[in-house]
């Protein structure tokens, strides 16, 4: 993972303080903080964060929660942006799914809004899947022909979503950009998602005044795009490509 400035073409690679460089590094998710300061979520799965240095590159890991939150399915995405000059933090980050009965991969977006506290930082909200208006298949590569239920069962489906910015903040709109297979893309409006925000936050901090601690909001998200696996059969998948 590196960092690099188009203005002065300086590049740095990013590293953990004291901690050896993996063979593979990706799916951090960044935020700015109100200080300024970068951030990224670095694994879901056990709310790890780090404040990085723009400078140097080196990382610091902020906090992380005791125990496994999950099961590791729920991987970064969008940056982050800031809820109106709010400790809350919001983007789309995206699930990794496996059914048992055939051996394609689904790869799809969830909304996820983060709580940017002085002690923890914990993963408020997760959504289930969004679809997109099942904009997989509105492109030209995936509305083809398959030759046979085997085939159409083994092909992999993956939606990824890779930014996200305000287009129009009074009429509460967002564009998020949305990769298909690596091989087509989107630009997604949607609409609303500013009062969606600011719902699941306050009934986050109702609900954490109440019971403190992280909840299992990431793995139910994960439970949720398992769901796919018990429905999905080649039938259904041949309703879905003429959608």
């Amino acid at each position: 993972m590196c960092l690099f400035d188009i203005g002065s073409g300086h590049q740095v690679t990013l590293s953990i303080k004291d901690e050896p460089e993996p063979a593979v590094e990706k799916n951090w998710t960044p935020f700015i903080s109100s200080t300024g300061a970068l951030h990224f979520v670095y694994k879901f799965d056990r709310a790890q964060t780090l404040q990085c240095s723009i400078q140097t590159g080196e990382c610091n890991r902020l906090q992380e929660a005791a125990h496994q939150l999950s099961g590791g399915q729920l991987r970064g995405g969008t940056p982050l942006l800031q809820h109106d000059n709010s400790d809350f933090f919001f983007g789309f980050a995206r699930t990794t799914t496996t059914c048992s009965k055939f051996p394609n991969r689904f790869y799809r977006p969830h909304l996820v809004v983060l709580h940017f506290d002085a002690n923890q930082i914990p993963i408020a909200h997760v959504s289930s899947p969004y679809d997109f208006e099942n904009v997989f298949f509105r492109t030209t590569e995936v509305s083809r022909t398959f030759d046979s239920d085997a085939s159409l069962l083994q092909y992999s489906r993956v939606i990824t979503a890779g930014g996200i910015v305000e287009f129009a903040r009074k009429e509460n709109l967002h564009i998020v950009a949305v990769s298909v297979n690596d091989n087509a893309g989107f630009l997604v409006l949607l609409q609303g998602l500013r009062a969606l925000v600011s719902a699941r936050s306050q009934s986050y901090l109702e609900l954490h005044s109440r019971a403190k601690g992280q909840s299992d909001v990431i793995s139910c998200a994960e439970s949720a795009a398992a769901l796919m696996c018990d429905t999905l059969t080649a039938d259904t998948l041949k309703l879905s490509t003429t959608a």
